[in-house]
């Protein structure tokens, strides 16, 4: 799946998203390391941040913060 390529930013249900990524994503904006939303997913860290990572890349988000502030714009966060 390609990254949403749009001149504003991606909604997150044009970009693919799984509701793994999306858990993640709503995790991670709530301030969350990949070790506390392993534990609160019930996923080991390493898969933690692949669903992140194929998240940012999704969207379009470089880095953790971007991708959290990126989940509460669009009510990821809860």
């Amino acid at each position: 799946m390609t990254a949403c390529l749009l001149k504003t930013e991606p909604l997150p249900q044009h970009c693919g998203l799984t509701d793994r990524e999306r858990d993640v994503l709503a995790q991670l904006a709530q301030g969350l390391s990949n070790a506390e939303i392993g534990r609160e997913l019930a996923l080991a860290e390493a898969t933690v941040k692949k669903h992140l990572t194929q998240a940012m890349r999704k969207t379009g988000q470089p880095d953790r913060l971007r991708a959290a502030l990126y989940a509460h714009r669009h009510g990821l966060a809860g």
